[in-house]
């Protein structure tokens, strides 16, 4: 969204850390997993909304907000 290279890269590599490390490091108690798994604050829902904003940042918005 602003145009700058190295908040790309940053967003990017903290998506692959999340795809490729957050459920190992939730279940050996490194990360707080929350005590709702599937929610949009503290599980994988909040996860998959982070990565389909990713998709397209000019059209993310806060989930469910629209409703």
């Amino acid at each position: 969204m602003t145009g700058n290279v190295e908040f790309l890269h940053k967003a990017k590599a903290f998506a692959c850390f999340l795809l490729d490390r957050g459920h190992k490091l939730i279940s050996e108690g490194h990360m707080h997993g929350g005590d709702t798994p599937y929610s949009l604050f503290e599980g994988i829902g909040g996860m998959v909304h982070l990565f389909f904003d990713m998709t397209d940042p000019a059209n993310a918005r806060f989930p469910a907000h629209e409703l």
